[in-house]
């Protein structure tokens, strides 16, 4: 990058962006004050469900979440909050670096965690879809797509932009770039699009084949929809608000929605990982009742006497894979009764019909 040859007319445009680089840092500050909430909300379930469980790659997965986000929101509220960095660095060429480093970490920051959700949400999709490989490849090739786009549109973009050195008595960092950088955002807004409808497919067929356990439609698969969904929205809204803010928003404003849209990928990854770790580790230790019993006029109900539950590193990472369960029962049969039993086959893939035993 380089810096403009005229020094006033650098002046005049930074005192310009200076007034928006304060709603960009107050944009910053309500992000993180947003994960912090959502960090206190869920710190009990993070302990017991994932500090005190054994180590895998979901637990892995959701730690890098967490606090890889805790160090890029605070180190983009410290930048945006705080001035005088030309003065700090000794050498206004030396800063100008810095910034441009900077700029590079922010989205280079905001990308890995976007490609960690998503690599989340296509394990997912994996589970959902009954491990189906030719679909897992496909989505891997759209994954690939996504990354290298990405990748050339910033580097074309931060290459043609400038940077500006903060005077004393200015917060922030500083920096003019092409009108094209906003397409950034589209591909992964196009990839979360097409991962959350997988997703509602899913759920149309479910509910077209009404599918049941235990009387109701609630099981891992339903989770995993329900999540799929509800966090695509969250992520989706980020990256669009993001796309639109760069694509009309004057120099300077359009990173205000970077923090929020960062805030975003950090809850809704942590989120997808955290819900399903609880869905799972509470249904490995109730006692789910299946079928029901009827002779005569008595009816009652019957838990699993066994559960054959998933291989120790199916344990850790089914919150990403999908593995057998099945739920069998062993009784001694009173005079003519009928046995109602339920079979369930994987999380979130399928579950059998009822069958008759006289």
């Amino acid at each position: 990058m380089s810096t403009p040859t005229d020094p006033q007319a650098a002046f005049q445009q930074l005192v310009l962006l200076h007034q928006y680089a304060r709603i960009v840092g107050y944009c910053g500050v309500s992000a993180f004050t947003w994960f912090i909430f959502d960090y206190v909300m869920t710190w009990s379930d993070e302990v017991e469900y994932v500090w005190k469980k054994p180590w895998g790659l979901a637990k892995i997965l959701f730690l890098w979440m967490r606090y890889f986000g805790v160090v890029l929101l605070t180190i983009n509220i410290y930048v945006s909050m705080t001035g005088n960095h030309t003065a700090k660095s000794g050498d206004p060429s030396n800063s100008t670096f810095r910034y441009s480093c900077y700029f590079y970490w922010e989205g280079s920051g905001g990308s890995i965690m976007l490609y960690t959700v998503e690599i989340i949400l296509q394990l997912r999709i994996f589970a959902m879809y009954n491990k189906k490989k030719w679909l897992t490849y496909f989505n891997l090739v759209l994954f690939v797509i996504e990354i290298v786009v990405m990748l050339v549109v910033y580097n074309i973009g931060i290459h043609a932009g400038i940077t500006l050195p903060t005077p004393p008595g200015l917060t922030g960092c500083y920096g003019i770039t092409t009108s094209y950088l906003f397409s950034i955002w589209l591909p992964g807004l196009a990839f979360e699009l097409w991962l959350v409808v997988l997703a509602l497919y899913k759920a149309v067929d479910r509910s077209r084949r009404g599918i049941m356990l235990d009387g109701r439609k609630e099981d891992l698969l339903t989770l995993l929809i329900r999540d799929n969904v509800i966090y695509f929205v969250m992520i989706a809204a980020g990256l669009f608000a993001n796309a639109m803010m760069w694509f009309v928003g004057p120099d300077g404003l359009a990173p205000a929605a970077v923090s929020l849209s960062h805030a975003s990928m950090f809850i809704s990854g942590s989120r997808l990982l955290l819900n399903l770790r609880i869905a799972y580790y509470n249904n490995a230790n109730s006692n789910t009742t299946v079928g029901n019993t009827t002779g005569g006029d008595m009816t009652s109900q019957w838990a699993p006497a066994a559960r054959k539950l998933p291989r120790k590193w199916d344990v850790d990472t089914t919150v990403l894979l999908t593995d057998t369960v099945d739920y069998t029962m062993t009784m001694s049969r009173p005079d003519g009764f009928v046995l109602n039993t339920v079979n369930t086959k994987s999380f979130g893939a399928s579950t059998d019909g009822s069958r008759t035993l006289a």
